[in-house]
């Protein structure tokens, strides 16, 4: 795939991509924007000829062109993780490292409140409320959440 845009009739910028199974690009003056595949993402922007200089803002690659130039837009494949849930009869699931999660809901135990997810098991030693995800999470890798609870004074 081959994308081109001339800036200012002055410079043309030219984009193509590592592997067109992996995503696409379109140029519009000085900007290249990508579109990845599912599973992959934008890892960087190679200058294959010309002058200029680039910059990446996630899926976004601003050309700063001093001749014409050619850039090629690297995809590379997203990792893949499995995020577990303890303390709740909740299915792992499988996403991408670094990208948001929703977050399931848990049914409480009688007498507790679900309150979300720790990336920590409690302790006895645990005196202050722990941080919690109630409802994204972001794993970076292979995680598990423990399921945090409340009692119900009745």
């Amino acid at each position: 795939m081959r994308s081109t845009y001339t800036l200012f009739a002055q410079h043309t910028v030219s984009a193509t991509v590592n592997n067109s199974a992996y995503g696409t690009v379109s140029v519009n003056g000085s900007t290249v924007t990508v579109v990845p595949a599912e599973g992959y993402f934008a890892q960087s922007c190679t200058l294959v000829s010309g002058s200029a200089t680039i910059t990446q803002n996630g899926n976004t690659f601003q050309i700063s062109a001093s001749s014409d130039c050619t850039v090629q837009v690297n995809f590379a494949p997203k990792t893949a993780v499995s995020v577990s849930f303890s303390g709740a009869a909740v299915s792992p699931m499988t996403v991408y490292a670094g990208d948001s999660m929703t977050l399931p809901a848990a049914i409480a135990p009688d007498g507790f409140t679900f309150i979300g997810w720790m990336d920590e098991p409690l302790t006895e030693d645990t005196t202050e409320v722990p941080d919690f995800y109630s409802t994204t999470y972001t794993p970076t890798g292979n995680t598990v959440l423990y399921a945090l609870y409340s009692f119900v004074d009745a």
